[in-house]
């Protein structure tokens, strides 16, 4: 069992990891709720059974008795609290998308705005290596094949296998980033009803 005290700042290191804890916790909090009131059970299973989905991108319609049940019951509601903050983990990915297109769609531009000037300086250069004196000439003409290999190396960073990798690096980072902003409060909140639950046991 993977304490929820263990991981007041946790940082998970991909995806994976982040399901896998989330898995446990919200696993862990329901034995506790039934144990507490076996005639939630069910609710408990609809809800174990809405969160396993969400996590592996399935909507179900567990979710709608989760949600259409926890009105009017505190405990209910924290923990559908909870299953709406699990939700929004689920949508990291799909935002940290959208903003890696966002950012790789600058960066094309940056890189053609950028090729386009070398090419305008490599002609330049080889234009005045033909009128300059030799050794002039031979000077321009180095600097126009250094750019000439600038320009091939920028058509490189343009190549969609390229951008690919940088999208998807992109991708994991921001999604990292997501989880990790989120995943704290999921698991302070899961702890604070632990907590609850354990008091109401003891008294």
């Amino acid at each position: 069992m993977i304490l929820v005290e263990e991981h007041a700042d946790f940082v998970v290191k991909n995806e994976e990891e982040a399901k896998h804890l989330l898995r446990v916790e919200i696993g862990d909090l329901l034995h506790m709720l039934v144990r507490q009131t076996p005639g939630l059970k069910n609710w408990a299973t609809s809800v174990q059974d809405c969160v396993y989905g969400m996590l592996e991108g399935d909507t179900k319609d567990s979710c709608r008795a989760v949600y259409s049940e926890h009105i009017g019951d505190e405990t209910k509601h924290a923990v559908w609290r909870i299953v709406e903050r699990i939700l929004f983990t689920t949508r990291c990915r799909v935002i940290a998308s959208q903003e890696a297109d966002e950012k790789i769609a600058k960066f094309r531009i940056r890189i053609y705005d950028f090729e386009t000037g070398v090419l305008m300086v490599t002609s330049v250069a080889l234009l005045l290596s033909v009128h300059l004196p030799t050794p002039m000439a031979i000077v321009t003409s180095i600097v126009g094949i250094i750019y000439s290999a600038l320009v091939v190396w920028l058509k490189l960073r343009r190549s969609p296998l390229f951008l690919e990798w940088l999208k998807n690096r992109e991708v994991r980072k921001r999604t990292l980033a997501c989880l990790n902003n989120i995943m704290p409060g999921i698991l302070s909140e899961i702890r604070e009803i632990k907590e609850s639950l354990n008091l109401r046991l003891s008294s």
